[in-house]
Parts: structure tokens; C-alpha cells; sequence
């Protein structure tokens, strides 16, 4: 079977979560149908910040994810 991978769709449904958070409670989807890690990775903070009932925000999402928050955004810049 040939593994699929559409990044650019990946990050538009990251922020579009990020845009609003309630959208988390709406999907179906675990962090293992991401084929980047780092969006497995933000996927998961994101629910995470939701299962702890805090707000789904970009300040709640980096707080849960910590340095490797900081990492992931270095990553995207390279």
C-alpha cells in the first residue's frame, strides 16, 4: 500500500484548530494520522490542553509542549 502524505494539508488543519479551538472536540483524528512528527506532536499538546479543559490556544499549546515547542518552530524555519 503506498503511504500518502499531504504536509500542507496537515498544517491547515493545525491552524485552523489554533483559529478555534473548539474545533478539537469536533475531529475524529489521533495523532497518529499525521506524517510529520511534528504535527503528531502539536496534535497532541492540542488535545492534551483540551482533556486538561483549558482553552485550545496558541499560549495553552505552547505551554503544554514546553521547549519542544520552541523546537518545532525552529523546524519550521529551516
Amino acid at each position: 500500500m503506498q503511504n500518502l502524505r499531504n504536509v500542507e494539508a496537515e498544517q491547515f488543519l493545525l491552524g485552523c484548530i489554533i483559529l478555534e479551538g473548539d474545533l478539537i472536540k469536533e475531529t475524529a483524528l489521533e495523532p497518529r494520522h499525521f506524517a510529520e512528527e511534528r504535527h503528531k506532536r502539536i496534535f497532541e499538546a492540542m488535545r492534551e490542553v483540551d482533556k486538561l479543559g483549558k482553552p485550545v490556544e496558541l499560549a495553552n499549546i505552547a505551554a503544554s509542549m514546553g521547549d519542544l515547542f520552541l523546537d518545532q518552530l525552529e523546524a519550521l524555519n529551516t
